[in-house]
């Protein structure tokens, strides 16, 4: 969709977390609450509830504590964040990552007031930073580009290859574990809201043509583990697969029914005999042939073999 290697709504986030943070340094030290911008535009449950700073769920993103937190956060929104976007188009990008972004300073404040209610004493703790989107971007790129393999560096130093759709899995991980041994200055709340506010977001949006592939893959990895009797998929032996183009027209017709139309339920072997199955038809009959719902599966297959061989 964009022939620049930085897309333009990458671009724009990234200009206006820049401005921010050199107006941050202007206006005051970067670990000092009392300074313009984070007393102003800081996500803190005191300064909601106390002064009525609501603004400062969403604008707290745009605020980074170091030129390394910017530097972190800018860079994984470039690597993954220009894939969705070319995916997506710029639009549907940027209404997602400020979505997930103002998700997570929700699920931030109510953590807060939690925290708050069990501790008996409001909570002064500042929350900055764009973890919480980019956790919302990370989690779309896992379900979009589920199925292809990258390479990330763990402590930036140990190079370790996976699958894309284990990525959010394993940082989720490491965010709990973390949150819940280890005590730093980071927001794991955040994190853990950006991802709760993605997946809500894949939920509301279930049935546009852009975000259904997202949804039935994130639905199928919560459903298919509660699933008791996981359907028997009978062997195909050498002779069947063979014969397969031999199969009358009429054949076809009668077994249309046993094979399904969802691809987060299916082997790969069982969607080629499924695409086989609808090309016959097209070939005997037309596409006009094809139902809806058959339109939309082949649509969504030829979705999901580009992303998984993107050469």
């Amino acid at each position: 969709m964009y022939g620049s290697f930085l897309t333009p709504g990458v671009k724009n986030l990234i200009v206006i977390n820049v401005i921010v943070f050199l107006l941050q340094v202007i206006t005051g030290r970067m670990d000092e609450y009392n300074s313009f911008m984070l007393s102003h535009f800081a996500l803190n449950y005191a300064g909601i509830i106390e002064n009525y700073q609501a603004w400062t769920v969403f604008t707290y993103m745009f605020l980074h504590g170091s030129f390394w937190h910017l530097f972190f956060n800018l860079l994984a929104l470039f690597f993954f964040g220009c894939e969705i976007e070319r995916t997506w188009g710029t639009r549907n990008f940027i209404k997602f990552y400020l979505m997930t972004g103002l998700g997570a300073g929700v699920f931030i404040f109510a953590y807060e007031a939690l925290k708050g209610i069990l501790l008996g004493a409001v909570p002064f703790n500042f929350t900055i930073g764009a973890s919480g989107a980019l956790f919302g971007v990370l989690l779309a790129y896992s379900l979009v580009f589920s199925e292809r393999y990258i390479t990330v560096l763990l402590f930036f130093v140990i190079p370790v290859t996976l699958k894309a759709k284990y990525l959010i899995v394993a940082l989720l991980g490491i965010t709990i574990v973390f949150s819940a041994f280890f005590v730093q200055n980071i927001s794991h709340a955040g994190h853990i809201g950006g991802v709760v506010s993605g997946m809500l977001f894949f939920l509301f949006y279930r049935n546009h043509s852009l975000f259904s592939h997202p949804y039935k893959i994130l639905r199928s990895w919560i459903v298919k583990p509660f699933q008791r009797h996981p359907r028997a998929i009978r062997p195909v032996s050498t002779y069947e697969r063979t014969a397969k183009n031999k199969f009358s027209f009429k054949t076809l017709t009668k077994t249309k029914s046993s094979l399904p139309l969802d691809e987060t339920i299916m082997d790969e072997h069982e969607i080629e005999l499924k695409i086989d199955e609808l090309l016959d038809i097209i070939s005997q009959k037309g596409l006009k042939s094809l139902s809806k719902e058959e339109k939309e599966f082949l649509n969504r297959v030829s979705l999901l073999y580009r992303h998984k061989f993107p050469n």
